[in-house]
């Protein structure tokens, strides 16, 4: 399976707004990034792909939030999953979120390596922003997502009451 990167885009996507509306709310630590609202008719979602676009470029954002672009991943024409990239992390960030968001993946998909290469893309993506040491965090019992970390070279460096956090060391040359 070869997938492909696309950073969100402000024209309007009927399949991506039909991907969104079936990816679940909440599952593993990952939270969808549309609400329901924001999917009801093109003119809602459109005016979320706006808000979303604005926030990566640090306009309007809510306080307390940092930049956050967000990418979307496809095999052929089919949306499989959801990255999201914070171009910098609060010290709350720090401990409980990290630079590193991943999930959306359907559940037909899961298991067959889908995860680990949407994080290889979005670590490209990372290191294109400038981000030196990335940060995730996952809940402490999303054992799929553990593995995805470390097989692209993220070592946990902490842990909190509801996460474990992993960064991923520059190589030292």
């Amino acid at each position: 399976m070869i997938l492909t990167i696309e950073t969100l885009s402000v024209q309007p996507n009927q399949a991506l707004q039909t991907y969104l509306s079936n990816v679940d709310r909440l599952e593993g630590g990952f939270s969808n990034p549309a609400d329901k609202s924001d999917l009801l008719n093109e003119h809602a979602f459109i005016a979320w792909l706006q808000r979303m676009d604005n926030h990566a470029h640090g306009i309007d954002l809510p306080a307390g939030f940092v930049n956050q672009t967000l990418y979307f991943f496809k095999n052929d024409d089919r949306y499989v999953g959801i990255g999201k990239l914070r171009h910098r992390l609060t010290p709350a960030l720090y401990v409980d979120g990290g630079h590193i968001a991943y999930g959306g993946v359907p559940h037909e998909l899961r298991g067959h390596g889908i995860g680990t290469d949407m994080l290889h893309l979005l670590l490209i993506e990372a290191q294109q922003l400038g981000i030196q040491t990335p940060r995730a965090t996952t809940t402490l019992n999303n054992f799929a997502s553990q593995h995805i970390l470390q097989a692209n070279g993220f070592t946990q460096v902490g842990k909190n009451k509801k996460h474990l956090i992993f960064e991923l060391q520059k190589k030292q040359q």
